[in-house]
């Protein structure tokens, strides 16, 4: 038994390490097809990449919940840690499948990224920075879950305090270890002349070869970090460096770090004093009200960034922000503009927004280049048609139609054999809604969604979002709970699609002909 065991675990990791990056690479590809400019294309690369982050935590979740206590790895790592074997070994299971999936998914769109952004990393060193940076945060996860395990009450609320605090105010010395960087006075003195930097020092970052055009405001008082890229310098003419400037400084003097930071700190403190206690329902709540949360916390973040806009403004020009905040858009290739649901999730505005709120005229240019939708271009086959030309939705409807069926025959069958109705719905329901069920609707709601944003359609669905409902179903075989999700949704996407009015006419007009 505990030989499957280990073979089991091993093939689950295998998995992880190997299916990612094969896979992301096939997605990136069909991306880059169906984008028509590069800021497209890398808009989908980064949605693509997120997803896969997304898909790897979630299944990585589900693996550690199924396999954990994973004794043979308990066992082995007893001489070692002692009592705080058992807490290692749950963190491991989770965070191994965690690293190896993340570095695939990251691999696997890696030669778009290369390719659309012409830029001149390898891909082993690509590797090795991911690699630093992602063997540093799960170590650091790690350490802090380890030891909370392992902690009595009220120990446990302590140290999960402290790694609380200890990650912003620890920033500046992991941006200078996962990155070579040098005094900005050594290199460009100018710059520095009109600021009074006090407490903070700037560093310049090499992000040449990967192009990466930033500027960051890290730390807490009195070791505040002002960082900024080398890429971003050589870009950008001085009078532009030295608003990108005033800005990060804004951010330090106007104390917007502690602002942001302070309320994500209150909440963690509580929910996990609230858990260690065992308040009824702590741990679900928690995470219920998270989102809220972290809605709120992009909001003052977007606050923040307009504020420290203005002072920047002030103490250079408006027009040297806005044009470096164009620069920053162009060389990064991001969007303009967002609005709608895009723009609440994230913790800046868009440059169109900002630069409006500093009362610049973007110009004729730039507002026709940012109202640009980011979206796929017409595919030829579909191009002038004003509804999508495509047949996946019939992928979709295999969802309803298979829950409806089993929802009929356990009802049948169980005023007559209940266990027959229980097998029916064990075989028929999860195991079919799992393993036949599942990457049906998961191709079926990615690629339709994908043919009505080609459309002239006025509907505009994100294939990822819809795509992750599918990937939802994949988790049937734990309960039927997940069809509560997914049927609804599956129905709302059929509704806006149109088609459960065209399978109500064409029933009506069967009804008609037969009466006829």
């Amino acid at each position: 038994m505990a030989g499957s065991s280990v073979t089991t675990g091993v093939l689950f990791v295998g998995a992880f390490a190997v299916l990612p990056a094969p896979l992301f690479y096939a997605v990136g590809a069909l991306l880059r097809r169906n984008r028509r400019t590069a800021t497209t294309q890398a808009t989908g690369i980064r949605k693509a990449r997120r997803f896969g982050y997304g898909l790897v935590l979630v299944s990585a979740l589900t693996l550690s919940v199924i396999f954990s206590p994973f004794e043979p790895l308990s066992t082995a790592l007893r001489p070692f840690l002692g009592d705080y074997a058992a807490g290692a070994e749950t963190v491991a299971v989770l965070l191994g499948p965690v690293l190896l999936g993340t570095l695939g998914v990251y691999l696997g769109v890696f030669p778009h990224w290369q390719s659309v952004r012409d830029i001149d990393q390898s891909m082993r060193d690509a590797a090795k920075s991911f690699l630093k940076a992602a063997l540093l945060f799960l170590l650091t996860v790690a350490l802090t879950l380890t030891l909370v395990v392992a902690v009595p009450w009220p120990m446990q609320l302590v140290v999960a305090t402290a790694a609380l605090l200890a990650v912003p105010a620890l920033m500046p010395a992991v941006v200078m270890l996962l990155a070579d960087t040098r005094p900005l006075a050594e290199t460009h003195p100018g710059l520095l002349a009109d600021f009074e930097t006090g407490d903070i020092s700037v560093h310049v970052l090499e992000a040449k070869s990967a192009k990466v055009a930033n500027a960051l405001a890290t730390g807490l008082p009195p070791w505040r970090h002002v960082f900024v890229s080398d890429y971003l310098l050589a870009e950008l003419d001085a009078e532009q460096s030295r608003a990108i400037l005033a800005h990060e400084f804004a951010h330090h003097q106007r104390y917007h770090i502690p602002v942001r930071i302070g309320g994500l700190f209150l909440y963690g403190t509580l929910w996990a004093g609230a858990v260690f206690l065992d308040v009824p329902y702590a741990l679900w709540g928690g995470v219920l009200f998270l989102v809220p949360l972290l809605f709120g916390l992009f909001w003052v973040a977007r606050r923040t960034e307009r504020d420290a806009d203005r002072i920047a403004a002030a103490r250079t020009s408006p027009e040297a922000m806005a044009s470096a905040l164009w620069r920053l858009t162009e060389l990064n290739l991001i969007s303009g503009n967002r609005g709608g649901f895009a723009s609440k999730r994230k913790n800046h505005p868009s440059t169109l927004r900002r630069v409006e709120a500093l009362g610049v005229p973007p110009g004729p240019e730039k507002v026709a280049e940012s109202e640009t939708v980011v979206r796929p271009a017409k595919r030829p086959w579909v191009t002038g048609q004003q509804s999508p030309d495509s047949s996946w939705w019939l992928g979709v409807a295999v969802l309803p139609l298979q829950a409806a069926l089993v929802a009929f025959l356990a009802a049948y069958n169980w005023t007559r054999e209940p266990a027959l109705s229980g097998l029916l719905v064990l075989l028929l329901g999860l195991l079919s809604g799992t393993l036949i069920v599942a990457p049906i609707l998961t191709a079926s709601l990615f690629f339709d969604a994908r043919a009505v944003r080609d459309s002239d359609d006025e509907w505009d669905p994100s294939s990822y979002r819809y795509g992750a409902v599918g990937v939802l179903q994949f988790f049937a075989f734990a309960g039927g709970l997940v069809y509560l999700v997914t049927v609804p949704v599956s129905l709302y996407y059929l509704w806006k699609r149109g088609k459960l009015d065209w399978l109500a006419t064409a029933h009506l007009r069967r009804v008609g002909e037969k009466i006829r």
